[in-house]
């Protein structure tokens, strides 16, 4: 299941299930879910070790049986890698140089988002230092904040140089990017593994009542450190000169030493690039293969795995036509 919050509330144990596997579904750390996220999960496949450290302080504050937590990469991304790659295949070699770099405004939706919070206080800047900005904003935003988007998609139709992407698969609109704008959504470590370029985020403080980070002694998420060194977390008072702070981070020398975090980042996130649906996929075997072993009785098991330990020595030797 990539759903969290098994059996606290819609989504419950059933008596004919013996195990359930929680796959986390995006590279950032699980210590933004809300409370009881993973307590009723067996196992948990991970696509990093950033979140052992986490999960097994929740267990041990609250007295739970430790899951059995399995690295198994992060199977969504190698998709859009592929997709990406696929896409880059059939695009002709631009031969003329950017004369702009290009901004992506890529926010979560809601209240607390950037579009809902900023709006045209946020874009104005950096379309008026001329920049190419695409805006895109999260799918839900269309549903729960329509009048919000059609009035800043008025308000920006004065200029040329901003455009507004609503494309479903986000990898298109990334791949013309220089460096994002972002806020808590996911897309950010999209950005960061498949094109390892920079991000500028606006300060936040996370409420961590009703998050299991709460019960824990993590002082903040873990998000909020690595915000700091894949980009700038600036504060909002300095939006007005955001456009600077942008050039700064595309052209200073400190541009190196944010390019070798985002790397490093990289490499920490994404486990198994390129196989991670095969990685899972074994993984859930071994899990099936050790339930399906409780049900024999150990005495024919013990046989079982004798004879298997026989066949396979002598298929390795050639002694019998697999």
């Amino acid at each position: 299941m990539t759903t969290p919050a098994l059996d606290v509330l819609q989504i419950r144990r059933s008596k004919g299930v013996k195990h359930y596997c929680h796959i986390i579904h995006s590279p950032a750390s699980v210590d933004n879910y809300e409370v009881f996220a993973l307590d009723y999960f067996d196992s948990v496949l991970v696509n990093s070790t950033i979140h052992e450290p986490f999960i097994r302080e929740v267990e041990a504050v609250r007295g739970l049986k430790q899951k059995k937590l399995i690295l198994s990469g992060c199977t969504y991304l190698d998709v859009l890698q592929a997709k990406l790659k696929a896409f880059q295949n059939t695009q002709k070699p631009n031969t003329e140089s950017k004369t702009s770099k290009t901004i992506l405004i890529s926010p979560s939706w809601g209240r607390e988002a950037l579009l809902s919070k900023y709006g045209m206080q946020l874009i104005t800047p950096l379309a008026e230092a001329g920049f190419e900005i695409i805006i895109r904003p999260h799918p839900q935003s269309f549903i729960s904040e329509s009048s919000l988007i059609v009035s800043l998609q008025n308000l920006t139709q004065s200029y040329p140089n901003v455009s507004w992407d609503t494309r479903t698969d986000n990898i298109y609109a990334l791949d013309r990017t220089d460096l994002m704008i972002g806020d808590f959504s996911g897309v950010i470590f999209d950005f960061i593994c498949l094109f390892e370029k920079p991000i500028i985020t606006i300060e936040t403080h996370f409420n961590v009542v009703g998050y299991d980070l709460e019960d824990t002694s993590f002082k903040e998420p873990w998000v909020c450190g690595v915000l700091k060194t894949i980009g700038k977390n600036i504060k909002a008072e300095q939006i007005p000169q955001i456009a600077q702070i942008a050039d700064e981070i595309l052209h200073s020398k400190e541009s190196k030493q944010i390019q070798s975090n985002i790397k490093a980042l990289k490499s920490s996130l994404w486990t198994y690039e390129g196989y991670a649906g095969e990685v899972c996929a074994k993984a859930l075997l071994s899990l099936q293969q050790e339930l399906l072993a409780q049900e024999l009785n150990p005495s024919i098991l013990s046989k079982v795995m004798q004879i298997n330990s026989i066949l396979g020595n002598q298929q390795k030797q050639g002694g019998i036509n697999a």
